[in-house]
């Protein structure tokens, strides 16, 4: 396993135009998944793409909450919400969702945020300076429309790209988060 950090452009430009680079496969967003299928059609690469998935987590009433509850914050926080397989979108039944949501939120502000290399750290820093732009974004964007913060919402004090663990009730479809793919540490509740 080779794991390149760095600026996503330059190594994405890199294996799209290098002639070594036989296949690229891709899970993420459509509109990136679009540019490395546009730049690889130069070297006529092969490519897979699993892109635009809104990856939701459904609890009903009859659901044990405590054990929602423990799988939620692993579905959505793992990497502090930047990986591809995340939870986007909690569906939460009605008659389970304000105690849900109120579970979910106690469990978020309870999620040591820090370095990865401290012991007990649960959630590290975005990736960069223009991921958190993004969440505070979303987070705009669901709080104009009506969606309420019950845990998080801001930048960890810790500062840097750090950001609290963040649960918005009261989400809609209307929400920009419903169509974008979040990768943020961000927890949007839809009651059905």
């Amino acid at each position: 396993v080779n794991i390149l950090t760095g600026s996503a452009s330059e190594i994405g430009d890199e294996i799209c135009a290098n002639p070594l680079v036989s296949k690229i496969t891709f899970t993420g967003s459509t509109e990136v998944g679009k540019l490395l299928i546009q730049k690889s059609s130069v070297t006529v690469k092969k490519v897979s793409m699993e892109l635009g998935g809104n990856a939701p987590f459904i609890v009903f009433d009859d659901a044990d909450l405590e054990r929602a509850v423990a799988g939620a914050i692993t579905a959505k926080y793992r990497n502090s919400g930047q990986t591809c397989v995340c939870t986007n979108r909690f569906l939460v039944q009605a008659g389970v969702y304000d105690k849900f949501v109120e579970k979910l939120a106690a469990a978020s502000n309870a999620l040591k945020v820090g370095s990865g290399l401290e012991d007990g750290v649960q959630q590290g820093p975005l990736i960069d300076e223009k991921a958190v732009e993004k969440v505070e974004e979303l987070i705009a964007d669901a709080t104009s429309k009506g969606g309420k913060i019950v845990a998080g919402g801001k930048r960890h004090a810790l500062g840097g790209s750090f950001f609290q663990p963040t649960v918005i009730a009261n989400a809609t479809p209307k929400m920009r988060f419903v169509t974008d793919e979040i990768f943020c540490p961000v927890a949007p509740a839809f009651m059905f």
